[in-house]
């Protein structure tokens, strides 16, 4: 089979818009050609291949090639030139290190079903060509950091993309394996196994470091504080910041993700385990409720949220990363009885998610200077940044006209 691609290069002067696309049936699979309707712009075409192979998406950049695919060997063309913006806030982007990996796995097996269509089709994370798409993407359009939900396994595929030096990037943790310890010895060692397994990149030079201590995200404390209370979370904490130091030999700098609860779980003065860390993130701010929800009740609940979170840090001398979503839906999941719960926000979209970005950048803290958005490929729970067939480049667009401005 061959594609013949067109140029895919979009700097952060050039403007790309999805003008119209055709979903046709080749092989028992699909091709998904999607028609960039903007001067100087050609054409994109992409294939969605199954889930455990590669991407054949055949995207370059100023000139036209024709590339040859087979079931056996696919090929992705390289970015050939990378053109990084410098915003004026930084924005942290959660990553997903699963993709095509794992079958009949949630964020891992594209046959679930997605709502959204990644531009390089249905593709492996472990794959580094996929990955340096993905860097290419992000720099150019302002953001500064990669969130890495951590995955030992296929962590490769980042290590090895040519970009790797070029993108910072830090690691959320929740420890969850699949559930917290109740036992302390347990955490502990938990805990020591993780941090085993990724300490030795925090050595590395794009590993974020506030005053030079490692960043690390102490996933969903919320469910730890549910689970077995505040002075528990707090104590693990406590675990975390001993083990980081023992293994790296430095101090580190640990978020406490407030998710999945509401500021109504900790009251005015928050949780016992927010004196023990050094700043609040948010992995997700959803709501309010469950349900077929409108986006513009979203944006009051994400501001709402944030400002609770941001006057708690100034308070208490904590860091502080404001938290965006631009959206959020677990409906083809829920349709298929693999969630019991329904959150689906069938109205957002990019111009509204500008909303809520304005309003995080409000209040971006002194010291980090970050934002942090969910996510960059969360496709089956509908919170994706990255280009899309639906949406082409435009929650990218958003993010640098507001934060790069």
């Amino acid at each position: 089979m061959k594609i013949v691609t067109g140029d895919a290069f979009l700097s952060e002067q050039k403007r790309a818009k999805i003008g119209r696309r055709k979903y046709l049936k080749h092989a028992g699979g699909i091709v998904a050609i999607a028609v960039v309707a903007a001067t100087g712009y050609g054409m994109y075409k992409t294939t969605r291949p199954a889930a455990t192979e590669y991407s054949t998406t055949t995207i370059t950049e100023r000139e036209t090639h024709t590339v040859t695919t087979t079931k056996t060997e696919e090929k992705l063309v390289e970015p050939t030139e990378l053109v990084k913006i410098t915003p004026e806030v930084n924005v942290a982007a959660v990553y997903l290190l699963t993709w095509g990996v794992y079958p009949n796995t949630r964020s891992s097996d594209w046959n679930l079903g997605t709502p959204y269509t990644p531009i390089l089709g249905s593709y492996r994370s472990d794959d580094p060509r996929v990955v340096n798409w993905h860097i290419k993407w992000a720099l150019e359009h302002g953001i500064t950091h990669f969130i890495f939900v951590w995955q030992l396994e296929t962590f490769h595929g980042f290590l090895n993309s040519k970009y790797a030096g070029e993108i910072g990037f830090f690691i959320w943790d929740s420890f969850e394996d699949p559930k917290f310890p109740e036992r302390s010895e347990e955490r502990e060692e938990l805990i020591r196994h993780h941090i085993t397994d990724y300490s030795r990149h925090m050595r590395r030079s794009n590993y974020l470091k506030i005053d030079g201590r490692p960043v690390i995200v102490f996933g969903n404390m919320g469910n730890v504080h549910l689970q077995y209370g505040s002075e528990w979370a707090a104590e693990s904490v406590k675990d975390l910041r001993k083990i980081v130091s023992e293994i790296s030999g430095k101090d580190p700098y640990i978020f406490g993700d407030f998710h999945p609860y509401s500021p109504q779980l900790y009251g005015a003065n928050g949780p016992l385990w927010a004196d023990a860390v050094d700043g609040f993130f948010g992995y997700y701010i959803i709501g309010p409720g469950f349900g077929v929800l409108s986006y513009d009740d979203l944006i009051n609940t994400n501001l709402s949220v944030n400002k609770f979170w941001f006057e708690l840090a100034r308070k208490k001398k904590k860091g502080f990363i404001p938290h965006v979503l631009p959206s959020f839906s677990n409906k083809i999941l829920h349709d298929r009885g693999i969630d019991d719960w329904l959150i689906h926000y069938p109205d957002s979209s990019p111009e509204k998610f500008r909303i809520m970005c304005r309003n995080a950048r409000d209040m971006v803290d002194e010291k980090t200077k970050m934002v942090s958005v969910t996510a960059w490929n969360e496709y089956q729970e509908g919170a994706v940044i990255e280009p899309t067939l639906e949406y082409g480049f435009s929650h990218l667009k958003v993010i640098r006209d507001v934060f790069a401005r």
